[in-house]
């Protein structure tokens, strides 16, 4: 497997399991804070380096949007049960995603 498409599963794989534990409404600001850091940095990175894989290309531009709305920089505000389904979707998404990278 290509080096960055492994580490972009890996990373792909970790955004979408902290996602699904955003889900639970136990956690501290901080975290939600963190998630929208690592999502954000994944969803770039991946957006960036699947615009040079053919077979990947097509998930660009959800990844930039994904990026943008999770961005940590000048967040987006919502309220929190809209976030609950927008974080689930995002799950679903990424955990989806990964899937699809090729494992050779």
């Amino acid at each position: 497997m290509n080096e960055p498409l492994k580490q972009i599963k890996i990373a792909l794989l970790v955004s979408g399991l902290m996602l699904c534990l955003a889900l639970l409404p136990v956690w501290p600001y901080g975290y939600y804070t963190l998630l929208r850091l690592v999502v954000c940095a994944t969803c770039g990175y991946a957006a960036y380096v699947f615009r040079q894989n053919a077979s990947l290309a097509k998930h660009v531009l959800p990844l930039i949007f994904i990026a943008l709305l999770f961005n940590p920089i000048v967040p987006v505000r919502l309220d929190f049960s809209l976030w609950l389904l927008i974080d689930l979707g995002t799950a679903i998404c990424l955990l989806t995603l990964a899937k699809k990278i090729p494992v050779s």
